[in-house]
């Protein structure tokens, strides 16, 4: 299995998990399973982004952008 399809595979495990569907919550999950270490978008005066990811609906440009976020960064880990 590629990191494209891992990434799109727990992004469904999360969707089946979780309903709270929260930012936070969710990076929390992916570090965890993956053992990764992303984080929130983070404002200037340190803020996270508290507000729900949207990944019911896989053409969103969010849910897109994701994969892409995790593929990367297992992409990353894997040169390591």
């Amino acid at each position: 299995m590629n990191n494209n399809e891992k990434a799109k595979q727990i992004i469904a495990k999360y969707v089946q998990s979780n309903t709270s569907r929260q930012r936070d919550d969710f990076y929390t999950f992916v570090n965890k399973e993956l053992n990764l270490k992303l984080k929130a978008y983070t404002y200037s005066d340190g803020r996270s982004e508290k507000s729900r990811v949207e990944l019911s609906n896989t053409s969103t440009d969010e849910y897109k952008y994701l994969v892409e976020k995790i593929e990367n960064a297992l992409n990353d880990k894997n040169k390591e």
